[in-house]
């Protein structure tokens, strides 16, 4: 209808992506940057984030670089 407004956003639908390696396998519990999450189908996204578990069950986020849809660099 003419004159109507709508303050929505876009919305994009992606597969899930496949992750096939995480290196290094280890690394620190407080931060996953520095890790590097080989796979599949990854989208470059301004919400792309890494996420990691400790041994206590606390969570870690940090925002991740889209490097191709095979590699994401998490910062």
């Amino acid at each position: 209808s003419p004159g109507l407004r709508s303050n929505a956003l876009p919305l994009s639908v992606v597969p899930a992506a496949e992750v096939s390696s995480v290196q290094p396998a280890l690394a620190r519990a407080d931060s996953p940057a520095g890790l590097l999450i080989r796979g599949r189908g990854f989208h470059d996204s301004p919400w792309l984030s890494c996420w990691a578990a400790d041994e206590r069950g606390g969570e870690v986020v940090s925002p991740a670089a889209w490097v191709s849809e095979e590699l994401v660099r998490c910062k």
